[in-house]
């Protein structure tokens, strides 16, 4: 019978292409799983760590302070240092203006800071603040400590002094004399 025949030949493409698909998708499936065991012994060794952290145009934060704003170590895996995102939580901070985070070769990475000037540090109601050059103050946390050494204490700022015309005459000196003044 000519439509059996047909209907023969018609199943046997029809298998024909379920056994293509099958083994397609088995491929797929394969190199998901070699990559995944790939990417998992990568991230295991050692090989996979920051080997280099450079911070450029730090004057009166820390190296420390901005890796620690940075959340970057030497046991930070390297591909998994996105940079928009550490340049966005760096410049939350008040204290940073700008961060540019940079990539370089053999697993380096260059941490850029343009920071916000800082010009002294005052209590104000049982609270340490600090001065910006902009007029602002903020509240110091203890993560701020080690900026305090290069910065002047401004006393009596109970005593009608206006802070935003202070910061503007300070913000006018370099960096240097601000913490000659310290």
């Amino acid at each position: 019978d000519p439509f059996e025949e047909q209907r023969q030949i018609k199943k046997a493409k029809q298998q024909k292409k379920k056994k293509r698909r099958v083994k397609r998708i088995s491929r797929i499936l394969l190199v998901f799983v070699v990559i995944a065991a790939i990417s998992s012994i990568y991230f295991m060794m050692d090989a996979s760590k920051v080997k280099s952290i450079r911070v450029e145009h730090d004057s009166y934060l820390s190296e420390e302070y901005i890796l620690d704003k940075a959340n970057i170590t030497y046991d930070s895996r390297y591909l998994l240092v996105f940079s928009p995102i550490v340049e966005f939580m760096m410049e939350r901070d008040a204290c940073i203006k700008n961060a540019n985070v940079k990539h370089v070769k053999n697993q380096g990475i260059v941490i850029d800071v343009e920071e916000a000037q800082a010009v002294g540090y005052f209590w104000d109601d049982e609270q340490l603040r600090l001065l910006l050059g902009n007029g602002k103050t903020m509240k110091m946390s203890s993560s701020y400590y080690s900026v305090l050494k290069s910065l002047p204490f401004i006393k009596d700022t109970n005593s009608g002094l206006d802070s935003k015309a202070l910061a503007n005459e300070l913000s006018k000196l370099d960096y240097k004399i601000i913490s000659n003044i310290a």
